[in-house]
């Protein structure tokens, strides 16, 4: 017997557009399954105020306070993943040394995604 596919769907901002799609998802399943040969599933919601009303009731357990969560690699997915960053200037430009305030910010977003094995490579000059 053929496993069912299943389409996982996070709707991030709930206004006019969002939360049509929202309803349409919940209201056609089973004609998106006959067309698709997949089921929607929606595993997040986000929005900027909770509390609207939208006029359609919404799962608590599905709403996301910050929706860059529902980006966030798992730990399994990152295990033994190393990440090497290269920061690519030319010999002509001004600000070659532009990668010492970049390099905070890379290292701490691949922190936030729990990627520690992180190496910069500080420059890379190409002559023309």
């Amino acid at each position: 017997m053929k496993e069912n596919k299943v389409l996982n769907i996070a709707v991030i901002r709930l206004g006019n557009i969002g939360t049509y799609l929202y309803k349409y998802l919940q209201t056609n399943k089973k004609i998106l399954f006959k067309k698709n040969n997949c089921y929607p599933n929606i595993i997040f919601v986000s929005a900027k105020n909770r509390r609207k009303k939208r006029g359609i009731k919404i799962n608590k357990k599905i709403w996301l306070n910050n929706y860059l969560d529902a980006t966030k690699p798992n730990s399994s997915m990152v295990k033994g993943l190393k990440v090497k960053v290269l920061f690519i200037n030319h010999a002509y430009e001004h600000e070659q040394d532009l990668y010492v305030t970049l390099e905070k910010l890379w290292r701490d977003m691949f922190a936030y995604m729990g990627i520690n094995n992180v190496e910069i490579v500080p420059q890379i000059d190409f002559e023309n």
